[in-house]
């Protein structure tokens, strides 16, 4: 959460993010132990000197994502990442969603970003349908080592290239849909998808996290997550078509 407020001072969307954050981190943590983690996180993330100065001859060094592009040529060399859930670091998240109307200040640096909008939209989501030859590339040659291993990587690899190619095509089939009048169909499969995942939220939160008090979100904050969820779907859409057209 936002290290600059006081607990009972922490916005509804700093919660929102604080929830995503401990989601991720529980699955990266699962992604490492039966395959390898993907990337390692600038702010927090620990390179061996060597394997790190050897990418940085190939490095792209776009003005964003250098740590997925880091990750991605890391698997290309062979190599493996691990997630470790023992450590603790207090980062800042955006207070807000959007930006302020009729503002255009504000930082867009990814931590730093003053909104969720600028932080996803135009900077963490903007690279990887120019990564999809990379993952292609790791789905068929890459080899964690043992077959659960590589399972696992392949069935995540898939779900990637079909989220990607889902959200640069998202805008096609809506305005499709929209053209031929199936509001109701619209309204259906987004009302389905949301009570899904309001389901699934409370399972996490009031089930699996159970033992867990210490990181248990209000009900409010697990209400409202698929609701976000669904703005950083449009942010990774946004930013998925930035990358191509930018």
């Amino acid at each position: 959460v936002n290290v600059h407020n006081a607990p009972d001072h922490v916005s509804i969307v700093e919660q929102l993010v604080d929830r995503e954050f401990l989601l991720f981190s529980q699955f990266r943590y699962f992604r490492a132990i039966y395959s390898t983690a993907w990337f390692c996180h600038g702010i927090i993330g620990l390179w061996r000197r060597d394997r790190f100065t050897s990418l940085l001859s190939e490095h792209p060094f776009l003005p964003f994502g250098e740590d997925g592009w880091l990750g991605a040529m890391n698997l290309l060399q062979g190599h493996k990442m691990s997630q470790e859930l023992r450590s603790i670091c207090t980062t800042f998240a955006p207070s807000r969603l959007l930006p302020p109307i009729n503002c255009s200040s504000g930082r867009q640096q990814g931590y730093g970003a003053s909104n969720i909008w600028k932080q996803r939209a135009l900077r963490w989501l903007v690279n990887a349908p120019r990564r999809i030859i990379h993952r292609i590339l790791l789905f068929v040659f890459y080899d964690c080592g043992n077959v659960l291993g590589n399972f696992v990587f392949r069935v995540e690899s898939t779900f990637h290239l079909i989220q990607t190619s889902s959200q640069l095509g998202a805008p096609i089939v809506l305005s499709l849909l929209l053209v031929n009048g199936e509001f109701a169909f619209i309204f259906a499969t987004f009302g389905a998808y949301i009570l899904v995942q309001i389901v699934f939220a409370l399972h996490i939160n009031y089930v699996l996290w159970n033992h867990r008090p210490d990181i248990q979100q209000s009900l409010m904050c697990t209400m409202l997550y698929p609701l976000y969820t669904t703005f950083l779907a449009i942010a990774g859409t946004v930013g998925n078509l930035k990358c191509i057209i930018w």
